[in-house]
């Protein structure tokens, strides 16, 4: 059973609860809850998940981005409003709570807490993160074989 319930919400303005349903070939699916919005935020994928996690930082400027992104030209598309798929309710793979502290060098300063685990970690870059959910995401999959493959 997972320490989260779906209806918590972080108390920190810069955390999040990430849960992850699916990590087939290593695609991530699943849910983000902040304290910004209301609702659960689907993604479908590791860029959608990173794209929404610096949108909903953006909406209060909450931690403060050290330097402006660069971009080709402007995006045209809502990533919040896309994000607001209503789907059925998959029971997660893997429960994470993430804190940003900081936005500098054009990356993401935090730590992360495997819920499922009680474990935590820092992360110093937007990719140490993503190492880190790899990480206990392929080890929850493994688990989860090994007890398949004994009943």
């Amino acid at each position: 059973m997972s320490a989260v319930s779906t209806h918590f919400v972080p108390r920190g303005r810069n955390t999040s609860i990430v849960q992850v349903c699916s990590y087939v070939d290593k695609r991530m699916e699943g849910t983000l809850r902040c304290m910004t919005l209301e609702e659960d935020l689907r993604f479908g994928s590791l860029m959608q998940f990173l794209a929404l996690m610096d949108a909903v930082m953006d909406l209060d400027n909450q931690p403060q981005r050290s330097v402006e992104p660069r971009v080709f030209s402007a995006p045209v598309s809502d990533v919040i409003g896309g994000a607001r798929r209503a789907g059925k309710k998959v029971p997660p793979i893997a429960t994470f709570q993430i804190s940003v502290l900081f936005r500098q060098n054009a990356s993401w300063q935090g730590n992360i807490l495997w819920v499922d685990r009680d474990m935590e970690s820092q992360f110093r870059s937007a990719l140490e993160l993503i190492g880190l959910l790899d990480n206990a995401l392929t080890v929850s999959l493994e688990k989860r074989e090994k007890v398949g493959r004994r009943t």
